[in-house]
């Protein structure tokens, strides 16, 4: 009964890891700000998704989908977190740099599951992802985005928590017996998946909550534009004295000034001098 409990958690992050997918994929189509970044973190949680749903089918699929594949996809989703907050903090992105340490990723996954026992292939990818957990919080703490330094804290404290979770467990793991089974009636692999399903809610809320506020300071700039251009415009459309003969117009300080003067300092207009028709014909300018 325990080991369906086990297999049920296994099912149940799954979802939550496809929802939060989903909600950033479908939210993205309408950010204009954050979008691309949103479409690699939906990517992210689609691929622990899937990762996590080649595990739960273990029984009826062959280990190098089960098991390499699986856990291949659980780091790339870690890793897609990581090039999102590159683009989300306006980072330069070396996809050649991305790429290698894919390619390195994958090739320590196919190299602990042939020549390593099961608990050293643990071990190896909890390391790895603390790594790519540590290097995540670290961009938020090195680059913080005006008015946004207060969230991005609190996001790499979150994920400075989830990697401190993952040393006790590892911890945890090599003090006890090295036999290690991925849906073996254990406290310490329900924790795991608890853990997850945690993580996945925690962490793509906080992720929403770090786009919307940025989205809200954008639109709160964009707003203060548009109130001192209007406010450009409002001076300009009331009754403005102008002399009936030399033409200067006074000001709201009772100073007179030329149109030309008047206009550049009240629009962002400039101004430049020439000969009407109807005046050449009247005075002969050539």
């Amino acid at each position: 009964m325990l080991s369906f409990d086990i297999r049920t958690l296994v099912f149940a992050t799954h979802l939550a890891s496809l929802g939060m997918g989903v909600v950033f994929l479908v939210v993205a189509r309408g950010n204009r700000i954050s979008g691309h970044a949103m479409v690699v973190w939906g990517l992210a949680f689609l691929a622990r998704a899937l990762g996590l749903l080649l595990i739960w089918c273990r029984a009826s699929l062959p280990p190098l989908v089960s098991f390499v594949l699986a856990n291949a996809l659980v780091m790339t989703s870690f890793q897609l977190v990581l090039i999102g907050f590159l683009i989300f903090l306006d980072r330069p992105l070396r996809w050649r740099n991305q790429l290698l340490l894919a390619a390195v990723l994958a090739a320590a996954i196919a190299a602990l599951h042939l020549c390593a026992t099961y608990d050293l292939f643990v071990v190896g990818i909890t390391l790895v992802l603390i790594g790519l957990e540590l290097s995540a919080a670290r961009l938020l703490f090195r680059f913080p985005l005006p008015g946004l330094a207060f969230f991005q804290t609190g996001l790499a404290s979150l994920m400075l928590l989830e990697a401190a979770v993952m040393v006790c467990r590892l911890a945890w793991h090599l003090s006890g017996p090295q036999h290690f089974s991925l849906f073996a009636p254990s406290l310490l692999i329900a924790s795991v998946y608890l853990e997850l399903i945690l993580n996945t809610v925690l962490f793509g809320t906080s992720l929403l909550g770090l786009v919307y506020q940025r989205a809200h300071l954008k639109k709160l700039e964009l707003i203060a534009e548009l109130e001192a251009t209007l406010a450009k415009v409002h001076t300009l459309e009331g009754l403005l004295p102008m002399c009936a003969w030399c033409k200067k117009i006074r000001d709201e300080s009772g100073n007179w000034h030329a149109v030309e003067e008047y206009v550049c300092d009240h629009t962002d207009a400039a101004i430049t001098h020439g000969v009407c028709p109807d005046c050449r014909a009247r005075f002969g300018v050539e």
